[in-house]
């Protein structure tokens, strides 16, 4: 069980992060699974490769090519996952940019 809006205001953050910083004219993935666990992943290609991207999740912090906003999305995002029993995990691999949320069940 998990809270609606809760949920929505992290999927439309990650969202809105995946417009914002990534490449002009490139595709958005969304994939949402449902097996053992409920996954859902937006991904994105980037302008630049993101270094340590589990770091953008601490209160306050961006990476250095990103000036824009408070760096409090993501920070937000982990805080409202856990009180929701779930894993927002990121990653990249090259340009392209993951944001994961993990369920136990949905």
């Amino acid at each position: 069980m998990a809270d609606k809006n809760q949920i929505e205001v992290i999927v439309n953050n990650l969202l809105s992060n995946a417009i914002k910083y990534g490449q002009e004219n490139s595709v958005i993935g969304i994939e949402v699974l449902q097996k053992e666990k409920t996954v859902i992943e937006i991904s994105n290609i980037t302008h630049q490769a993101v270094e340590n991207p589990e770091n953008l999740k601490g209160r306050f912090l961006r990476d250095s090519f990103h000036k824009e906003g408070f760096g409090l999305g993501l920070w937000i995002s982990e805080v409202l996952s856990e009180k929701n029993n779930a894993k927002l995990s990121l990653h990249t691999f090259d340009k392209r940019f993951f944001a994961k949320l993990e369920f136990d069940r949905l």
